[in-house]
């Protein structure tokens, strides 16, 4: 009887998940108080392909779709750093061979005294893996769009639909927030 009652139950939980009436954030939060300022912008490394600097003012513009109020987001002017990670009061986007055993793309930031948030944000691309739009390599769009996630304050989602779900794999494409990213993101910033 109590096996019979359990499964009931269980079946109650899912159809309510299924209609949507029962909902469960799978988001994660890294920062609870998100990126400052709003709107920053992120400088990209000057010899960027045009479909690397088009990629990312395509991810900056679909997390700025994210919230009808605001803009999180814009691409900025163009450096010459090769340093990884520089803190230098500047949100930047490098490059370099990093080697394949390691990361396609990282996100650090600088953190504000009380930890929960963040006023400088650097992505390097380790083009050590193969990048493009091809099959065969990992998308450069889908990987900044999950990395200014980090940037603005999100962990890793466990819905696999969502943006900032990992890993990336080789010609997967996520170039549209999904709804836990969507929550995500107005978790932090719509207080």
């Amino acid at each position: 009887m109590k096996k019979i009652k359990s499964f009931i139950a269980l079946t109650a939980i899912i159809t309510l998940c299924i209609n949507g009436n029962l909902t469960s954030s799978a988001y994660y939060i890294n920062y609870s108080q998100g990126h400052s300022p709003i709107p920053d912008s992120i400088e990209y490394y000057y010899d960027f392909s045009t479909e690397t600097v088009q990629a990312l003012k395509n991810a900056c513009s679909e997390w700025n779709s994210a919230d009808s109020n605001r803009n999180f987001l814009y691409v900025g002017k163009s450096h010459t750093n090769t340093t990884a990670f520089y803190n230098n009061k500047a949100n930047q986007i490098t490059s370099g061979k990093r080697g394949t055993n390691t990361y396609l793309m990282e996100h650090r930031m600088v953190r504000g005294i009380s930890g929960n948030v963040s006023y400088e944000g650097d992505i390097d691309i380790n083009v050590s893996h193969p990048f493009g739009t091809a099959s065969t390599s990992y998308d450069t769009e889908t990987a900044l769009l999950h990395e200014l996630g980090h940037f603005l304050g999100l962990g890793h989602s466990r819905t696999t639909y969502s943006v900032m779900s990992t890993p990336q794999a080789k010609g997967q494409r996520k170039r549209s927030l999904f709804e836990d990213d969507i929550n995500g993101i107005n978790a932090i910033y719509n207080k």
